[in-house]
């Protein structure tokens, strides 16, 4: 569950940080192996994945539901601090 929320979380930073969709190429993915599968776009264009194709138990509502109010709620500079309790 940890390793869900900081893919979730850097996800949600990468959008943030306010990546252009316009980069030449894709950079090397950031995460190898942080999670069973995922899949960041930014701006619809698929920046990294991972097994994005693969079925997988939904994850917590909660957590999902979080982050998106981080996204929503937070300046895209802004920078996200999660606690050790809550990761």
């Amino acid at each position: 569950m940890a390793r869900c929320w900081r893919v979730l979380a850097a996800a949600c930073l990468a959008w943030a940080a306010g990546l252009s969709a316009v980069q030449a190429a894709a950079p090397a993915d950031p995460w190898p192996g942080v999670a069973a599968a995922y899949l960041v776009r930014i701006d619809g264009v698929e920046r990294w994945s991972a097994r994005a194709s693969v079925q997988q138990k939904p994850a917590s509502l909660t957590k999902i539901l979080t982050a998106l109010l981080v996204v929503e709620a937070a300046a895209p500079a802004a920078p996200v601090v999660v606690s050790a309790r809550a990761a």
